[in-house]
């Protein structure tokens, strides 16, 4: 290691959340250090955000989704080599899709293709895989049932993560904006597909003031929901809550967990 390498701070992990619908219930999945990729159940009544697995590769948060009852969630895993040696891949394939239950890698349900996009839970009990083909399925063990023909609700030219933010009460203003109504008038705003920088960031966020609706960016925002009257975002490798008042005004910010900085720990699933 060199002498400036040793003066240079880690880049902070980078946090994405998906909110379960119906139950107070998410799963916060970090991107980093490296190309590892650990995962997190999250008690949204508690704000208890507690580890499930690692996984030695990338998790692609558009491509995840999470049940209304927050019991499974469906992700798509891409590993190189050594990320299947590492914490929590002991596969042999380099790529796959899998139902598994919320905050956990082991997989229910398991498969194959290296052209799939990714996967949306349509209720607590189907789901749907976005694939240029049929993936191979090598086993399933979860309760959930695979739908294999694409939803008539999707349209033609919705994608996974656009069909997701519709469902869960995002509106789309044009084909790469998507905004949400906050309290006292406020909403979030976020741009999806822009260029790729500051380590890998492709969609931006706001907060649009109500008054004269001047926009606040948030540039150091990963990932930023509604949850009842709260705001969640995350930030810095770090997630936060704001609350609305009741005068309107935000609450200071309260961090419910700080993710730099922690290193990795071989877990196996309880089931």
């Amino acid at each position: 290691m060199t002498a400036v390498e040793a003066r240079t701070p880690p880049m902070p992990p980078r946090l994405y959340g998906l909110l379960a619908r119906e139950a107070p219930v998410g799963v916060l999945i970090r991107r980093g250090p490296r190309r590892l990729c650990p995962v997190y159940h999250w008690d949204l009544e508690r704000d208890r955000i507690r580890l499930g697995q690692w996984l030695g590769g990338v998790i692609d948060p558009k491509s995840a989704d999470l049940s209304p009852d927050g019991r499974h969630w469906i992700y798509r895993a891409q590993v190189n080599a050594n990320g299947r040696r590492a914490a929590g891949a002991d596969c042999t394939y380099g790529e796959w899709i899998a139902v598994a239950k919320a905050g956990w890698l082991k997989a229910l349900d398991f498969h194959v293709e290296s052209r799939c996009v990714g996967g949306v839970l349509l209720d607590n009990s189907r789901y749907v895989i976005e694939s240029f083909r049929m993936p191979r399925q090598l086993y399933r063990h979860s309760p959930l049932t695979q739908v294999v023909a694409r939803p008539e609700a999707f349209g033609k030219t919705l994608s996974i993560p656009q069909h997701r933010d519709l469902r869960d009460g995002w509106r789309q203003v044009d084909k790469k904006r998507f905004e949400r109504d906050l309290r006292g008038g406020w909403y979030l705003r976020k741009r999806s597909g822009g260029p790729i920088r500051d380590g890998g960031r492709d969609t931006r966020y706001s907060l649009v003031f109500p008054g004269d609706r001047t926009e606040l960016e948030q540039d150091d925002w990963d990932w930023a929901d509604r949850r009842g009257n709260d705001l969640l975002y995350s930030s810095q490798g770090r997630v936060w809550r704001r609350r609305m008042l009741e005068n309107d005004n935000w609450s200071a910010p309260t961090c419910l967990i700080d993710l730099n900085g922690t290193g990795i720990e071989r877990r196996c699933a309880p089931h």
